[in-house]
């Protein structure tokens, strides 16, 4: 009981350090993948109509719009601004990009093709151990993002412009 309570307590001293490197690491890797996206923007609306999981009109919308919101909850998860919206934000598209690559695995094919735009290939396996690694950590920023902020604008806000006691 007593080495349960020291790990817990030492694990609490780390939380913050941890969390901030989930956010960064979600971070780069919605940065990195919004940026790869966007000179090829059409070309991946078309890649994402392929997919034919989505009505041609959705596809389209969702391609475009994609790597616009991959930089956004990127660059708000390295702020630390709005970490909780941005981390559903990563949730939802780590979830469709799961249901995108499982259903590639189905078809047939073997590599995510151009998950990371021109920068690098992942393989369907590959593909999917991101998708479910991103997964669980926007679930941890979720269940404790708020109660322990650190080092991000949320924090530095609620501490200027919070209610005073």
């Amino acid at each position: 009981m007593l080495r349960n309570r020291l790990v817990t307590l030492n694990m609490s001293r780390y939380a913050p350090y941890l969390l901030l490197l989930l956010r960064l690491v979600l971070a780069g890797i919605f940065i990195v993948s919004g940026v790869t996206k966007l000179p090829m923007q059409m070309e991946f609306a078309d890649i994402v109509r392929d997919f034919h999981i989505l009505p041609d009109f959705l596809a389209v919308a969702y391609g475009a719009a994609l790597p616009w919101v991959e930089l956004m909850a990127g660059g708000y998860l390295l702020l630390g601004i709005l970490i909780k919206p941005s981390a559903v934000i990563v949730l939802l598209m780590a979830v469709s990009f799961l249901i995108a690559n499982i259903s590639a695995t189905v078809t047939g094919n073997y590599y995510c093709p151009n998950c990371f735009g021109e920068l690098f290939r992942l393989t369907l396996p590959q593909a999917i151990a991101v998708d479910v690694l991103v997964m669980i950590a926007s679930l941890m920023l979720l269940a404790v993002a708020g109660n322990r902020e650190f080092l991000g604008f949320d924090a530095w806000f609620r501490h200027r412009f919070g209610p005073k006691s």
